[in-house]
């Protein structure tokens, strides 16, 4: 039986949102499970897929603007958005993580294993997200 259009734009969105938490926890491995730093062209590489760094207390704001309630590393945009989400706790430092997409009013959100958590509270730090 065939996929609907619809079914093949949900799965391009969840196969989108699973590569690029698949790349995180690929830096994540090479830093000996967050326990260690990148070497130098892995660092810069790691860094650079993130997009943008956005911070949000009421609306999207540049984290000059005021104390922020989360935080989105923006990997992908277009089609599809997939982002990495932090809720930021009182003390600056995350209090929850997800990586979730979205396409045209489609939206995926992975359930994580404990190693993608702990991966992407890793990315939190080396990508110098900073409230």
């Amino acid at each position: 039986m065939a996929l609907s259009r619809m079914e093949k734009k949900q799965d391009y969105l969840k196969n989108q949102v699973v590569a690029c938490m698949a790349e995180i926890r690929r830096y994540w491995e090479l830093a000996d499970r967050g326990r260690d730093w990148l070497a130098d062209d892995d660092l810069m590489a790691f860094e650079g897929l993130a997009l943008s760094i956005e911070y949000r207390t009421i609306g999207w704001a540049s984290r000059d603007d005021i104390q922020a309630d989360e935080a989105r590393v923006v990997l992908v945009c277009g089609g599809p958005h997939v982002e990495v989400w932090y809720s930021i706790s009182g003390y600056s430092e995350p209090d929850d993580a997800a990586i979730r997409g979205e396409w045209w009013g489609e939206e995926c959100r992975l359930d994580l294993t404990v190693e993608q958590y702990d991966a992407l509270l890793w990315a939190f730090e080396v990508w110098g997200v900073e409230v």
